[in-house]
This record gives C-alpha cells, structure tokens and sequence, in this order.
C-alpha cells in the first residue's frame, strides 16, 4: 500500500525523475514517483547524451552513490549523426580531432585564415590528434565536475568556461563566433551554410528554435559539435535507477491523476486513478513534454513545435551502410517555417521519422500524414533510393516533443545581461475560466529556457537551492 502523506510526488517516469527524486530521499523525505502516460518525455530530448553530459552524469553518481550513474558508460552506445544543411553532409559525433576535420573540410568559411592554421596544426601528426583529443575530454571532465560541485545555473559565466579551455579550443571557439556574427546579404555564401548549421544543431542539441540569446548557448552548441555522441540504453538506465530508488525507500506506482486541489496555489491532495485513492504532497514535480490532457501550464507555453513521427516497417532489409545510421536534416529555405528540419533513424528493417510541426490546438496525426510522407519520401530519396516500394505498413502519431520558437531574439554580450537560470511559471487550468499559479510546483523539461538536457540536469542538481515555495 502508497504511503498517502509524503514530501515530494513526482509525476513522468523518466531516468531524470529518478534522479530528481533520489535526491530527496537522500534528504530523508517520502517521495513517490507516478509513471501518469500522458506526461512523457520525447524520445528526442533524452536520448541523446555528449561527453558534458555523460561527464556531469558520472561525477553525480560517484558523488551520491548512485550505482547506475557511476557506471554510465555501461548504459551507452558509441554513435555518431549526420547533419544535411542543403545536399551537404556533416557527420559528427566521433572523436573531437575528426569532428573538427570533418567541420574545417565540409565549412569553407572554417578552413581559412587563423582557423586553418590551428586545424592544420591540430592534425598533422598522430601525437597532436592524441594531445588535442584528450584535451577536449578533460575540459569537459573538468568543466561537468566544477558545475555538479562549485556552481549554480545563477552563478556560472563565461570566464569560468573560458577559464579551464585549452588554448587552441579557446582560440578556436572564439574564431567560430566571429564568423557566426559576420554579417553577409550573400544567403548562398559560406557563412550561412555555417549559420545554417547553428540553427539546426540549436534545435537538435538544445531542442529551441531560435538564434543563440546567451554566450553560453554558443559554447554548449560549439562543445557538441565537437564532442563524441552516445545515446542511452533508455529502458536499462531507467531500470536500474528506479531500482535504486526503490531500495532507497522510494515508491513508485503507475497511474493517472484523476484530479488535483490546491488550497492558496499549493498542492493539497491528489486523486489517483487506482484504487489507493488520495495522495497527500508538499510539494508536485512534473517531467516530460506536457500533454494537452493535463490541465496545467508552463510559462507562455506559445510558438510551440512538436513532431509528427512517421514509421515505416520495410519488406526487406535496407542496405547495411544505412543500418544504424541518423540524420538530421535542413536547408536554408526551411528555417522560419512550419516544418523547420526533420530527424530521420534507421534500422534493419524500419525507418523512424520525427518531422517538426508546430503545436497546435485539434491538430491530429491524421491531418498530417499524407503530404508529411510524400514531402519525406522525396527528402529520403537521396539515402535511399526506392524506399517506396520497399515500405508495407506506416505509423503516424504525434509525440510528446517540444521545441520553442524564440520570435525575439537579442544576442546577449554583456555579462550582466545574461541569465541562465530557466525559471518559469506554473499555472493550474484545472477549473473552467480560471487560471492560477501555482506555488510549490516545479516543471523540469523543454518547456523552460535552457539548453537541453544540461540545463535540466543543472536545475535538477540545483533543484535543493532554488525550490519554488
């Protein structure tokens, strides 16, 4: 039976709402965990780490005790992704020595001046690779272990990152900005090709559909372009921690909230779907996306995306050179519009798509399909030839993904007029014609400013410091 009065419930069944809520276990709070299926996470915003986070991770669970998280690597998958900015193709996600290569060979306006220098110096030999490879993954061990330990989403700056950068990444991170911010009328140049590739890895690495609004935005995005690229074994990870959580006198129930009170913004109880009726929190959290079929808002909550997923299950196996493979794909003539890139997976015997769309009210898988599957079959025609014959069954549904769109952006230089805490409102729509904010809830996910997952796991980790009361 559910222990009814406790500190803490949170709701959405994630690997980081396990992590949230052993933290206040460690505090000696009863908290449960509700595994409610209309708040979920996409598969999109958690299914891909880089060494910063894999790093921060790591450091946690040696910090904590958390078995799952001291032995990450063990939960991880080695990959790689193609970027496609118009026909041309990045593949990243190897070691830092071939991701810079490959940028410097693919980018024209990277391969010139002081930035061709560095990269020529970088690789011409065995032992400059080496040396500049482990660099890179010491600055990110050095940078994940001085954030879980010594800072705070309020208290990091740009001098603190800047601090424990090698040079030759310094110099090169400072050179990529510069060419960023070159204005240029030439919207076939190479400078937008590079543009045109920071807008799709915004949306791809921290999930905003919006130019850069802080300096620290830039470096993120310029450290994974960089970084090697793992994707977790999700439902092991999530095993595992739940497990640990569970042992650590944490419960666990999978159900729906049927109805919640609030008495003065707070929480006052929860009515379950299942029969053990009542819950009685503190304090709510909730992880995931936000399904429409909950009555509760975060922040603005406008110019939202979501994606529509295709999948199609192929009569043959595709050829194995595509097996395995993941692309992400714009051009310049679909940034600002209804479907700004698209995220392909393919397997042996099936291709999986998540087309971004906007959000809106009514909308439906079905309203989407037909002309979703045409325009995609024509974007896949490149990698795979003919795939329309070989496709015998396709799936259309709409995930539980979120990207926000940014309309006003001000790029943000000044130190003083940066903010990276991604702090937000939380209101109850519970009651028809009312609309109430809430004290005592907190909302971590894509919904927030931030920058993905690192800013979640810094909210997260912070989570103790900056309660919402």
């Amino acid at each position: 039976m559910l222990e009814k009065d406790v500190y803490l419930t949170t709701v959405g069944k994630s690997f980081l709402s396990f992590i949230y809520s052993l933290s206040f276990l460690e505090k000696n709070h009863k908290v449960i965990v509700l595994d409610d299926e209309r708040l979920k996470y996409g598969e999109l915003f958690i299914d891909t780490f880089w060494e910063l986070e894999k790093e921060f991770l790591k450091i946690w669970g040696r910090e904590r005790e958390i078995a799952p998280l001291k032995n990450l690597d063990e939960y991880l998958l080695k990959r790689h992704v193609i970027f496609v900015v118009g026909g041309k193709r990045v593949r990243l996600g190897d070691s830092p020595s071939r991701n810079l290569k490959e940028l410097a060979r693919k980018f024209p306006a990277l391969y010139e001046g002081r930035f061709k220098n560095i990269v020529q110096k970088i690789l011409a030999n065995e032992a400059s690779v080496k040396s500049f490879d482990q660099s890179f993954l010491s600055l990110a061990k050095r940078v994940a272990v001085n954030c879980f330990k010594y800072k705070t989403l309020q208290s990091l700056d740009m001098n603190f990152f800047l601090t424990h950068c090698p040079q030759n990444i310094k110099e090169l991170y400072l050179l990529f900005c510069s060419i960023l911010d070159e204005n240029t009328y030439n919207f076939y140049g190479p400078e937008w090709e590079l543009k045109t590739l920071a807008f799709l890895g915004r949306g791809f690495f921290q999930k905003k559909l919006s130019w850069f609004t802080n300096e620290f935005e830039r470096f993120h995005f310029f450290l994974c372009l960089l970084s090697p690229h793992y994707q977790p074994s999700q439902k092991n990870l999530m095993d595992s921690l739940k497990d640990c959580y569970e042992q650590n006198g944490g419960q666990f129930k999978k159900t729906s909230i049927r109805e919640w009170v609030f008495h003065t913004g707070s929480p006052w109880c929860l009515e379950l779907e299942s029969f053990e009726g009542l819950v009685q929190p503190e304090r709510l959290a909730f992880f995931g996306g936000l399904s429409k079929n909950l009555p509760l808002q975060v922040g603005k909550m406008e110019n939202l995306y979501t994606s529509l997923k295709i999948e199609w299950e192929l009569k043959e196996d595709l050829e194995e050179p595509l097996q395995g493979e993941r692309i992400v794909s714009t051009d310049l003539t679909r940034l600002g519009t209804k479907s700004p890139f698209w995220e392909a997976s393919f397997s042996k015997d099936k291709v999986a798509i998540n087309l971004v769309v906007p959000m809106e009210k009514a909308s439906k898988a079905s309203f989407l399909s037909e002309d979703s599957e045409r325009k995609m079959l024509e974007e896949l025609g490149p990698f795979c030839p003919d795939l329309k014959n070989k496709i015998v069954k396709s799936s259309f549904s709409l995930t539980p993904e979120v990207w926000v769109e940014e309309k006003k952006v001000k790029f943000y230089k000044k130190p003083e007029e940066m903010s990276f805490y991604p702090a937000a409102d939380i209101f109850d729509l519970s009651k028809v014609g009312k609309k109430k904010k809430l004290k005592k809830v907190d909302y971590y996910g894509p919904l927030k400013e931030g920058y993905g997952l690192f800013s979640s796991l810094m909210e997260i980790k912070d989570a103790h410091s900056f309660l919402r009361l």
